[in-house]
């Protein structure tokens, strides 16, 4: 295992694992969140022989693991690989499924590298959001800098830094910089809060979460209300939710939001 030194050590590699025709992945770079593992040193290249090649991400919740395969029945020989060459850390990836065969294929090759099972996201979309208010609510805003520490502390309270991945207080800084943090006041406390992403024409739904001191008070859906009707140049709207949610899965159908067939699962492998 060796550190990457470099963004174009990424692209580098990348190019050379699918000129090997490595193209079963779950790995899909951001140039920005993998800059920040290479300036903080915990982003290593693991494998790169002819029939995988394999990336690790170093945190504090588990070392996350990021594979280019030639065919998903490779996985489990792999994975095996790794938990010898990684030893004494807490294994995890995810993978997204397409069809209920290939979901059985990855259970299969889970089961003989003994990695767990630990959550399934399911995507939903929506080209028509339904119950979209126009104008804004006077209790909502952007985040600025200084709601860091109290939205931070919101994600590692609330979310499962396996399988939702709680952004670092850097990252998160600079989604507030870049305006893509909405947040619900209520008597000088946050009541809530958005993480949206706009990409072109498509808007997703990165994180979601109302404080437990205000839940079953509209805050989720006036801040959904918000995050449209600052999207309007949008025509497609995309998020992720864990499957059995439905407290979330309701709120998001009120919306217009359905299920796709991509289904998100992680696993885990414990020392």
């Amino acid at each position: 295992m060796r550190r990457i030194d470099g963004w174009n050590e990424v692209k580098e590699l990348v190019s050379l694992f699918r000129s090997r025709d490595l193209v079963v992945t779950n790995f899909y770079p951001n140039e920005d969140e993998m800059s920040e593992w290479i300036e903080a040193g915990s982003f290593f290249c693991v494998e790169a022989e002819a029939e995988c090649g394999c990336f690790l991400h170093r945190t504090a919740a588990a070392d996350f693991l990021f594979f280019f395969l030639r065919r998903l029945e490779d996985l489990g020989m792999v994975l095996t690989a790794l938990r010898k060459a990684v030893p004494g850390t807490v294994l995890a990836y995810d993978y997204i499924c397409r069809t209920d065969a290939e979901s059985t294929e990855l259970q299969k090759q889970n089961e003989e590298a003994s990695f767990s099972f630990h959550t399934l996201l399911r995507r939903m979309s929506v080209t028509k959001p339904m119950m979209v208010a126009e104008g804004s609510h006077d209790s909502l805003s952007y985040a600025e800098l200084g709601d860091a520490d109290a939205v931070h502390g919101m994600f590692c309270s609330s979310f499962d830094p396996i399988s939702e991945r709680i952004p670092t207080r850097k990252r998160l800084e600079s989604y507030i910089r870049n305006r893509q943090v909405l947040v619900k006041r209520s008597g000088g406390e946050i009541a809530g809060f958005a993480v949206v992403d706009i990409q072109k024409r498509t808007m997703y739904l990165k994180h979601l979460l109302t404080a437990p001191g205000f839940r079953r008070k509209g805050v989720a859906e006036s801040l959904l209300h918000e995050a449209f009707s600052l999207s309007k140049e949008c025509s497609r709207f995309i998020l992720w939710v864990i499957d059995g949610n439905l407290p979330a899965v309701r709120l998001y159908e009120k919306f217009g939001y359905t299920f796709e067939n991509l289904r998100n699962y992680t696993y885990v492998c414990k020392p």
